[in-house]
């Protein structure tokens, strides 16, 4: 088994460059999601990650997850952004993992 840690930030994308990270008092998580069968739905590995930092130079804010892979092969991702009282949700395109031997 592999444990991958995964930063995502283009879920919070709608914020147009704002900080709405946790500290700054944003209140939307990221839900990250992880297939290994792109004929299955993907399976939740984190529900409800905060949004934990901001990059001012890019203007994207980011959450985290750390995942474990059960061995080589092609694994894809999705994360969904909550949306807030100010954020619309949203949802990453797919990113393909590859784990070789």
């Amino acid at each position: 088994m592999r444990q991958l840690r995964i930063a995502d930030s283009e879920p919070s994308r709608d914020a147009m460059g704002a900080d709405i990270d946790h500290a700054a008092g944003g209140t939307g998580t990221v839900t990250f999601y992880v297939g290994h069968d792109p004929d299955k739905p993907p399976l939740v590995e984190c529900a409800a990650a905060v949004l934990t930092s901001f990059n001012a130079s890019t203007g994207e804010n980011q959450a985290t997850c750390v995942v474990k892979l059960t061995g080589a092969g092609t694994y894809f991702m999705i994360d969904k952004y909550s949306g807030d009282e100010v954020n619309e949700a949203s949802t990453s395109k797919t990113t393909n993992i590859v784990i070789s031997g």
